[in-house]
């Protein structure tokens, strides 16, 4: 078990890098979603399911940061490049906590350390439904917390990026 890593492939390489380094015996986690669109066939427009890459030609690998083994990958065809921090050429670890969510939609933490899980109460202390009392519903695949608060009359489930996690705050049940 080793860090993860995002590889960054050539247009329309996606896929062929995955299944090579797939083969090779290496962890790799190529995030799809449904996406359904419109088409025309036969002068009708018909709704078309498609699987899509979540994150575009970006990939998830899971591998030891050898300097060997990223060179390897590096240089694999298709592969354009590890995304790495800014101003240095050595990969950036992707935190297995941020994994962990990405992959099991499980609840993130936020910055001050409280992890959101459905069924508790939280108070919205920013934004347009500032003060608003609700519950946490549940995470889903794409990173978001659903929250359902009052507003309008109505019961609404409004979802929010993990990075506005700190604009709840949790109340007592």
């Amino acid at each position: 078990m080793g860090d993860w890593f995002v590889l960054e492939c050539m247009p329309g390489k996606d896929f062929d890098v995955t299944r090579k380094l797939a083969a090779a015996g290496y962890a790799v986690w190529r995030p799809l979603m449904r996406v359904t669109s419109t088409v025309r066939e036969s002068g009708a427009r018909k709704r078309k399911p498609q699987w899509k890459p979540r994150f575009g030609r970006y990939l998830f690998l899971e591998m030891a940061g050898s300097e060997s083994m990223i060179w390897s990958i590096s240089t694999t065809e298709g592969v354009h490049r590890f995304l790495a921090r800014a101003g240095s050429d050595r990969p950036a670890i992707v935190p297995r906590e941020w994994m962990d969510f990405l992959r099991g939609a499980s609840p993130l933490p936020d910055r001050r350390g409280l992890i959101f899980a459905p069924g508790m109460r939280v108070r919205v202390s920013a934004g347009p439904f500032m003060g608003s009392v609700g519950r946490v519903m549940g995470v889903d695949s794409c990173g978001s917390v659903h929250i359902e608060i009052h507003a309008f009359g109505r019961w609404i489930e409004i979802p929010l990026d993990s990075g506005y996690l700190d604009r709840l705050e949790q109340c007592a049940a």
